[in-house]
């Protein structure tokens, strides 16, 4: 006879995930890079870089 129950299948649920932490280092991330890219497009046409700069500040947003 055992000593233990026995073992059912079971699961475990998370309420707190790191949805969140992982979320930030996305907009970290893309904040460098549309700084990046601004510096680069600013050597070649300054307006092609505040246009760039607008768009990605614009899909950072949405």
């Amino acid at each position: 006879m055992d000593r233990y129950p026995p073992k059912e299948c079971s699961f475990s649920y998370h309420k707190n995930s790191e949805y969140f932490g992982v979320f930030l280092m996305l907009i970290h991330a893309m904040v460098i890079e549309i700084i990046a890219v601004h510096v680069l497009l600013m050597q070649f046409s300054h307006s092609a870089a505040w246009i760039a700069t607008i768009l990605d500040v614009y899909a950072l947003l949405f």
